[in-house]
Formats: structure tokens, sequence, C-alpha cells
């Protein structure tokens, strides 16, 4: 996948089991964006709040901005109760060029899974206006590790946009050059959790329902059939993990 704006967003509702079927991040990337020891981070495009509860149970206070209502109620949904009755979380159903939240009230502005939708231009100056001085933005992106032969084969049928060149995210002034952490990792799934990672990718919500059956037939054949797994086998998926981090 280039970091060309995707096309539009097609989260306008989530399927059932879509947050359970995405990955969640490593404690490594944690690591790294929580390294100078953020208090209070925005979240920009925070989907159903895959992210969002590992800051939160990392100490942090998150305000979610996610323009999808759907993912909105989603991320509510998901999400402790506790969370909301200490005020660590807030959820702002809004645009993320736009958040409306208060000048220089965050330590971080992370995006996961997110900046190919955005204005890298918009989002930078809107990140510049609610940083704190000192503070970062962070760009993180999972992606399976598309170096392993039959992991590639996956996703070309999935159609994930995991082909990532590992190019820097594009920035606007007054952003500087970004630094990279990279995290090999695996994840453990059933066969069937692989099918349903498929339903969760842009090109199977943004497609007609004959191509979204086609798709769902092509990866039951090839998961079940071709590599000759049995319903409820377990599969290890590697991963890698890119987070980016730039200041001013």
């Amino acid at each position: 996948m280039s970091w060309s704006k995707a096309g539009a967003n097609p989260f306008t509702k989530v399927l059932p089991g879509y947050t359970a079927a995405r990955p969640t991040y490593p404690e490594a990337a944690l690591a790294t964006l929580l390294q100078h020891h953020p208090q209070q981070v925005v979240e920009l495009g925070a989907g159903s709040g895959t992210l969002t509860r590992s800051l939160l149970r990392h100490g942090m206070h998150v305000a979610a901005v996610e323009a999808s209502e759907p993912m909105c109620k989603q991320l509510r949904q998901d999400t402790p109760d506790e969370f909301f009755t200490t005020g660590a979380l807030s959820v702002h159903c809004t645009d993320a060029h736009h958040t409306g939240l208060p000048e220089k009230s965050a330590d971080l502005v992370v995006a996961a899974q997110t900046w190919h939708w955005l204005d890298h231009q918009t989002a930078c100056a809107e990140a510049d206006r609610i940083l704190r001085p000192k503070g970062r933005l962070a760009i993180l992106y999972n992606q399976l590790d598309v170096s392993v032969p039959w992991v590639y084969r996956l996703t070309r049928i999935m159609r994930s946009g995991d082909v990532r060149r590992g190019d820097p995210p594009p920035l606007a002034a007054p952003f500087t050059t970004p630094t990279r952490t990279q995290i090999k990792w695996n994840r453990t799934v059933h066969a069937e959790d692989v099918i349903a990672l498929g339903r969760t990718h842009a090109s199977y919500l943004n497609a007609s329902e004959n191509y979204r059956v086609k798709m769902q037939k092509n990866l039951l054949w090839y998961v079940y059939q071709h590599m000759g797994h049995s319903a409820g086998a377990t599969i290890t998926l590697p991963y890698l993990t890119d987070v980016w981090v730039t200041t001013r």
C-alpha cells in the first residue's frame, strides 16, 4: 500500500466480530510510544479502540477521535466502564482533521492504521495545534510479514494492503523526519480467525457482494485445502509493526 489516500472511508458500519479479528499491538510498540512518559494522548482515527485500550491499560488519559459513528459505538461497547467513570477516556466522534480539542492539550498524538486515510498537511496542522511543547506525533502500522511466501499469497487473496515499502509517512511542517522502530512478532489464531480477518479490510468492506463472496471462497480454499488446516487449528501469523515518531 502506498501513502496516498486510500479512497472513501469504508467504515460506515462495523461487521460482527470486527474487533476480535483485528490484531492488537505488541508491548514493544507501546514501549516505543510511551518512552517519553506522556500522560495525555490524543488518538486520531481510533476505530473500535484496539490501541485505545492498550494505552488506557498503561495508565494514559486518552481522547479518542473517530469520525465513524458505528466505530465510536463499538469503541464504547468494547471498552470497560471503569475508563469512562474515572475520566481516563473521552470519545469524540468527529473528523481527525478538525478535532475541536483544546490547544496544547496533548503530550502525544497517535494515529494507528489511519494515516493513509488522512490529508497529511491538515492532520499535521491539527496535531501541531493540540500538542504541547516537546509533544510528539506517532504513526503506527501493523502489517503481515509478506517476506514469508505463504503470507504474501494470503495478503494477495485478502487484498489487505500489507505490501508496504517502509517509506516514512508523509508529514508537513513543523514536523521533522520521523524515526522508525520496527517490531517483529507473532500472533497465534485459529483457522477461522484468518477468514474473519479478511472481512475487516477496506478492500472487502468497499467491495460488491459478489466480490466479497468470491474473496471468502478463495480464503476458505487457501486455508483449508491448499494449506491443509482443519477447523479450529492454530495458525501463527508473523507480523511487523512500524512505529514512526516525530517531533517539531
